[in-house]
Order: C-alpha cells, then sequence, then structure tokens
C-alpha cells in the first residue's frame, strides 16, 4: 500500500507540473479498443479529448481500421484511435485502453440501438427475446482472460457501469490532465435524442429476464464476465490508493451534470471532433466551472 501511495505522489507531482498549460510531451499513443455498445462513443470522445491536449494527430479523423472500403494510411504516431474494427499498429509506445460492460446489458443496449431505433422494430416480449439471442453475445477481448494477460495487454481497462470513476481515473494515470479535460456528454443517451427509451434491466419482459438468467447466455458470455470482475477489481486496487478520491469523484460529477445541462442541444452534438465522438467541444471548453 505504501509503495502504492507514492507511486500516486508521483504522478500528482506531475500534474502539478504539467498544470496550466498543453501538455506537449506525451510521446505515446493512445489506442482505445472500442467494442459495440459499452458507451464507446462517449468514452472515445474523453479519449480524443485528451489527445487533443497532447497534440496527438488523429484527434478529428476517423481513421478507418484495415480491410474497409475507404482504407488510407493512419496518421503520423503518436496517434490517437478510438474506433471499431482492427486495431492499427502501433510502433511506438502506446497506452492502450480497453472499455467492457456488462454482457446483458451490452445486448439490451444493441437490440434498442439496432433494432427499435434503427427499423423500427417493436420491443415487445417475443421481439426483444428473438434480437438479444441473435446478436453476437459471445465477442470478447481476450479469450480465456486472467488478471495477467490483462495487465499485459491493457494499460487500462474502464467500466461502463463505473462510467465517471473510470474517467477520472485517467487524470491519475496520465500527466497533465484537468477536471475539464475529461468533461463529456453523452454521445447516445437513451432519454433525449438519440436513441429509444430504453427498459431498464428489471422492467424487461419475463421471457427476457430468463433467458439472460439461463446457463446458455451465461456460458457464452463467461469471458465477458471474467474480463469484467476483473476490471472492477482493478479499479477497486487503483481508487484505494488514492487520497480524497471519492471528493473529487463528486466535483467532477457535479461538473459533468453542469455539462449535460449547459452543452447538450442540436447545435452542440454538431461540434464534435468525429461524427457522436467527444460532441460539444466549444461549449465544454468555455464551461464556467466557477461555480457548478
Amino acid at each position: 500500500m505504501r509503495a502504492g501511495r507514492a507511486r500516486i505522489t508521483f504522478v500528482s507531482l506531475a500534474l502539478l507540473i504539467f498544470a496550466g498549460g498543453e501538455c506537449k510531451q506525451f510521446n505515446k499513443s493512445i489506442v482505445f479498443e472500442k467494442l459495440l455498445k459499452v458507451g464507446g462513443s462517449t468514452f472515445g470522445g474523453v479519449v480524443r479529448r485528451i489527445g487533443r491536449k497532447y497534440n496527438l494527430s488523429g484527434v478529428y479523423d476517423g481513421w478507418p481500421r484495415q480491410g474497409h472500403r475507404h482504407n488510407r494510411t493512419p496518421p503520423a504516431e503518436p496517434f490517437v484511435y478510438a474506433n471499431h474494427g482492427d486495431l492499427p499498429e502501433v510502433k511506438g509506445e502506446q497506452f492502450k485502453i480497453l472499455l467492457v460492460r456488462t454482457p446483458d446489458e451490452r445486448q439490451i443496449s444493441y437490440f434498442y440501438h439496432m433494432r427499435v431505433t434503427r427499423f423500427n422494430y417493436s420491443d415487445d416480449e417475443d421481439s426483444m427475446l428473438e434480437g438479444v439471442m441473435r446478436h453476437n453475445y459471445r465477442q470478447c477481448a481476450l479469450k480465456q482472460p486472467t488478471r495477467e494477460k490483462l495487465k499485459e495487454k491493457y494499460d487500462f481497462i474502464a467500466i461502463t457501469e463505473r462510467f465517471d470513476e473510470s474517467v477520472l481515473l485517467l487524470k491519475f494515470l496520465l500527466p497533465g490532465l484537468t477536471l475539464r479535460d475529461l468533461l463529456y456528454i453523452k454521445a447516445k443517451d437513451s432519454s433525449k435524442v438519440y436513441t429509444s427509451h430504453q427498459k431498464n434491466f428489471a422492467s424487461l419482459p419475463p421471457k427476457v429476464r430468463q433467458f439472460f438468467a439461463s446457463e446458455k447466455f451465461k456460458f457464452a458470455s463467461k469471458c465477458q464476465w471474467e474480463i469484467w470482475r476483473i476490471a472492477n477489481q482493478m479499479i477497486d486496487e487503483r481508487i484505494s490508493k488514492i487520497d480524497n478520491f471519492s471528493l473529487e469523484l463528486l466535483h467532477f460529477r457535479r461538473m459533468v451534470q453542469k455539462a449535460e445541462r449547459e452543452c447538450f442541444s442540436q447545435e452542440s452534438l454538431k461540434d464534435c471532433f468525429w461524427q457522436d465522438n467527444g460532441c460539444g467541444v466549444r461549449c465544454l471548453d468555455n464551461l464556467d466551472l466557477t461555480s457548478y
């Protein structure tokens, strides 16, 4: 524990050194492995916002993955990558991030986003059951995950259900970041304009809840659940080494709430780093944070 606190103190010292201006000496690419329906567009916006802070290339770019019909040469390293598909080859150093979500919530989100919103499907019991059973809920970032394998592959694993905690932890993992650098407005908010209003888990139809409780689903999504479990443990451990994290989290959440109130608009949703990643750029840059 003492060694852990020493590391955080060192990072805090770096924050003091870089505070108050752009941090131009971060020479690592930031690679965000963006899975489907984990809140990746919102988190990708945060990653791009951080990339802009570090003057990384690729912030405003959606440069496609290998094999895409519009494929072209990636931007120069160090770059920021926050997109679906095959991850880019990085020759230099990189800081690699994964965002995970419980597989049942991913299924529900996919059903509403892809079927109800885009193709106007009904969300009655039979339609929802057929929809959640068809989506590939076996998709997993790492087969047979262990703590050691995950730590070797990723520098940080964020969790959708602990979104603000995850975003705030980046302040202690990367140099020179302020709370403003981490602000966001949600890319797809089921209570606002992008997606149809999504049911919470408790209000799902009985057959759908039974499917998620079935041994078939548990077995098929076992890999995802294990990564999610390990990631929760690692986040708890990181937070335990940071003094006054809960207080800083309270301040950050209040800032995010103010950002949502004042920056979520049709105009701001057109002012994004790329597509729906990191919208409300100018509003968040100029948001008054003297009171929130």
